[in-house]
């Protein structure tokens, strides 16, 4: 117990001559001292800090793993949705390349229709009521027949069959 007083005192004592200064030359100002202070911990004290830090130590090493294992489970969960968005954007690609050919069938399809309609032409033999003939297959038809397409700029009419006949054009077969 003396002991600790007496380290108290000496301490005391270092502390007020640094603090207030004693010196024997007054004249010249003396550098200014650092001044440490040490504390002296009991070995409970350093064992209680010793353990806790350790449980510290445990407690972080817990936590970091179980970062890390979220961590994992983030970048897996990134991947496979990086994954499913390349899966849909392949489905799209496909989809709108099947669209395209569809639409590409479809045009090919109304061009191949209006070109057989238009070759098939504008009118009908059967709505005119009387005897017309195709000048280029130098075939008439009369009123009652089956009709037949042909273009307007091919018709010739005529007013008999005789007179289609003599012409050079023979009757439709149907």
């Amino acid at each position: 117990m003396f002991l600790k007083h007496l380290g108290k005192l000496i301490c005391a004592s270092a502390v007020s001559l640094t603090l207030f200064g004693c010196s024997t030359q007054s004249s010249q100002p003396k550098p200014a001292k650092t001044h440490y202070v040490v504390k002296k911990v009991g070995s409970k004290e350093l064992s209680r800090a010793k353990a806790k830090r350790k449980v510290l130590k445990k407690e972080e090493r817990k936590q970091q793993a179980e970062y890390d294992k979220l961590k994992d489970q983030l970048d897996s969960a990134k991947e496979k949705q990086a994954e499913q968005e390349e899966q849909a954007k392949e489905q799209a690609e496909a989809q709108a390349k099947a669209a395209a050919k569809q639409q590409a069938a479809q045009r090919q399809a109304a061009n191949r229709q209006q070109t057989t309609q238009t070759n098939r032409g504008d009118m009908n033999t059967a709505q005119t009521g009387r005897i017309v003939g195709n000048s280029r297959s130098h075939i008439y038809h009369v009123p009652g027949q089956a009709g037949y397409r042909m273009n307007s700029a091919n018709a010739v009419y005529f007013n008999s069959e005789q007179e289609a006949q003599a012409a050079g054009y023979r009757k439709a077969l149907r």
